[in-house]
């Protein structure tokens, strides 16, 4: 949230103006200057939550462990079960590795939302 309000406070004024010079409603105003100027933001947050809530496994682990009936197991509690509880490691192996690549693959595209454009800053 507070990733979002500092992207809001990036938008240009004056192109809030300039959009309500040309008759822009505030719905337009939102969609058309407001809307873009958040997407790079945006992608970062969303990419940030993703990768946090993957790797969260302390709060549902110690409040459920699992709860009734494996209701509240998430991916990292599920290979952790595999691994201590039902020993099979083979298979918690497996799914740690597909973790993994799942978590370098959203990781590959955070640097890419983050470095997105220094190519133009860097002299080129």
């Amino acid at each position: 949230m507070v990733m979002l309000m500092a992207g809001l406070q990036t938008v240009p004024d004056q192109l809030h103006r300039a959009a309500m010079v040309d008759g822009a409603n505030t719905w337009n105003r939102f969609w058309h200057v407001t809307f873009p100027h958040l997407k790079g933001v945006s992608m970062v947050t969303v990419l940030l939550l993703l990768v946090a809530n993957f790797n969260s496994f302390i709060i549902p682990f110690v409040m459920t462990g699992g709860g009734p009936a494996d209701a509240s197991h998430i991916w990292i509690t599920h290979i952790y079960q595999l691994a201590f509880g039902r020993q099979q490691w083979g298979v918690a192996s497996a799914y740690a590795v597909i973790l993994f690549i799942v978590m370098m693959t959203l990781g590959y595209f955070y640097v890419k939302a983050l470095t997105r454009g220094d190519e133009n800053r860097a002299g080129g």
